[in-house]
């Protein structure tokens, strides 16, 4: 019998099993794949002061950004920024590492099959173990999901539920370039890219992490997203120049939720991370909420175990504070800004990168620019802010 148990040992799940094993609790992490981040999708950009606050820097780390190009069809804004990339597959190993080393009990290649609420601070979780056909029961207090947007909790009437314009669908190859000196990441908009999408080219020490994403609806009529990758790669206008004589090395795919669940506790139960739909909903960036929201699930589970109330009304209080946090109002605002923008996306193909300019590089821009930017190409090149 555990205090808790946590469903998926990625940044979410492996934050909240820690922060559970330092109050002294009995935890189990449960991870389906051979080791944490093996089979996670994900370009692997971060701010640089979440990976210093959960104790994997330097470690972690492949390379820190001085700066984040954002090519649009009207030109390239450079903007400094303050983030790093890193290797899931190591960034995910080392966060699951530091729960073992407080206390929780790390399970691999445990596939979770079915999780139950069967009484007051009764959980259970149908394991199946990879080397096994048969499957077992762990029973718990407490529940965290972190299970990523095909999650469990949707058995329960909790977390993400995707839907078309809510969910995006992402490509990512990983190019080889050994020892390259390339310290910013790239990220393409336009016509040419996706309707509401983009491309981005984040580098690591050894290879580039290359991608391609898209909602669904628009996914539903793009005859191939590999080929539109690969073309990317090959073709384009700026970007070939650096990917095309790069040899892919690795190749993965996968969804991305872009929108937040609208309930996130039940009796026992927390949803945190990509489970509860946390990813930003313009940018489709996740690592950063899937920390915030698993240390705060961890907390608030520790707080409902210490008081002897796994009630959904004691634990309410992870979703309440969630939604007080800066990262949570800035996803509303990109909630709102996303769907005015994928509905006039039908009539503009280049409005992804007209909301990109507008929402988040309007500074760059001068009055005129920005409605010259709303209304290219038939009002010119948008003007810019002088440079002092």
């Amino acid at each position: 019998m555990f205090d808790a148990i946590v469903i998926g040992a990625g940044p979410a799940g492996s934050v909240a099993a820690r922060r559970l094993a330092d109050d002294g609790w009995q935890v189990a992490l449960l991870e389906r794949s051979d080791d944490p981040g093996q089979d996670n999708v994900c370009g692997g950009m971060l701010s640089l002061p979440m990976v210093k606050r959960f104790g994997v820097f330097p470690d972690a780390v492949e390379k820190v950004m001085r700066s984040e190009l954002h090519v649009l069809p009207w030109g390239v804004i450079e903007n400094a920024t303050v983030q790093c990339t890193v290797q899931r597959r190591v960034f995910d190993h080392l966060l699951a590492q530091r729960a073992v080393a407080a206390g929780a009990e790390l399970m691999t290649r445990a596939q979770a099959r079915a999780v139950r609420v069967v009484a007051p601070a009764q959980v259970e979780v149908e394991v199946q173990r990879r080397a096994s056909s048969q499957s077992t029961i762990l029973r718990g207090r407490g529940l965290i999901l972190a299970d990523g947007p095909r999650t469990l909790a949707r058995s329960l009437g909790l977390g993400y539920r995707p839907r078309d314009g809510v969910v995006a669908f992402a490509l990512a190859y990983e190019l080889a370039w050994p020892g390259n000196g390339m310290d910013r990441c790239e990220l393409y908009y336009g016509e040419g890219i996706a309707r509401w999408g983009y491309a981005w080219v984040f580098p690591y020490r050894d290879v580039l992490s290359v991608g391609l994403g898209c909602i669904l609806s628009e996914l539903r009529g793009r005859s191939s997203l590999k080929r539109d990758l690969l073309d990317f790669i090959r073709h384009h206008p700026r970007a070939s120049l650096m990917l095309s004589d790069k040899a892919v090395v690795r190749r993965r795919g996968g969804w991305i939720p872009l929108c937040a669940a609208r309930r996130m506790v039940g009796p026992s139960t927390l949803v945190v991370g990509d489970a509860a739909g946390l990813a930003h909903p313009l940018i489709a960036a996740g690592i950063d909420n899937a920390l915030e929201s698993g240390d705060l699930a961890g907390r608030v589970m520790s707080e409902a175990l210490t008081a002897g109330d796994l009630s959904a009304g004691f634990l309410t209080r992870f979703q309440y504070e969630w939604q007080r946090t800066p990262a949570s109002r800035f996803m509303r605002v990109q909630n709102w800004i996303a769907r005015i923008g994928q509905a006039l996306s039908h009539l503009d193909r280049n409005m992804m990168a007209k909301v990109i300019q507008l929402a988040l590089l309007g500074g760059t821009l001068t009055w005129p620019g920005k409605l010259q930017a709303l209304g290219y190409p038939w009002f010119g090149t948008p003007r810019r802010q002088p440079v002092h």
